[in-house]
């Protein structure tokens, strides 16, 4: 309401009229047969037994994880917004938020998961501006600090995860 008036399937939404920032939206209409990559939906017995195990290693997940839907691609599972319409049939890089990497035996916490608002991290560690320049270079730092994945911070702020191997710190991807 009130932001303008679709032409031709294209809408400008100008940053004064809407108090956000601007943006351009246009509907793009596919010609020929062939499909996109569609995202596979994680079978539903193996979902909780994925959120279980990230929050076994890194510490009570957000009220939002629980509630979104996850979807994987490949290795990465993604959480997205309850009100994010039907995905099928649109190519996307990514459909939300990166939770983790699933390997064979692990799960693997992501970077925006950490940045993520709502986290109560099992374990932390603070760097100081100077080591967090070097964790954010992916450089290994000796730290004292218990072995296991842990959330890194620097001021306060998660920057990302590392895992702690005899006090060394491993940045993670």
């Amino acid at each position: 309401e009130g932001v303008g008036t679709s032409v031709n399937g294209c809408l400008r939404l100008w940053p004064h009229l809407v108090k956000a920032d601007g943006h351009f939206v246009a509907k793009l209409v596919r010609d020929g047969d062939e499909r996109p990559a569609e995202p596979k939906n994680i079978v539903d017995k193996e979902l909780p037994k994925l959120v279980k195990k990230l929050a076994d290693e890194i510490g009570a997940l957000p009220d939002w994880v629980r509630s979104a839907r996850l979807m994987r691609f490949g290795d990465y599972v993604h959480a997205v917004p309850g009100a994010c319409p039907d995905l099928k049939g649109i190519r996307i890089a990514k459909p939300g938020l990166t939770l983790m990497r699933v390997g064979r035996s692990h799960v693997e916490p992501m970077k925006p998961l950490a940045l993520a608002a709502g986290m109560t991290f099992k374990r932390t560690v603070d760097l100081s501006e100077a080591d967090a320049k070097r964790f954010l270079d992916r450089e290994t730092i000796d730290i004292s600090a218990p072995d296991g994945r842990t959330a890194v911070c620097c001021l306060g702020l998660p920057i990302g995860w590392a895992k702690v191997v005899d006090n060394k710190l491993k940045p993670g991807k």
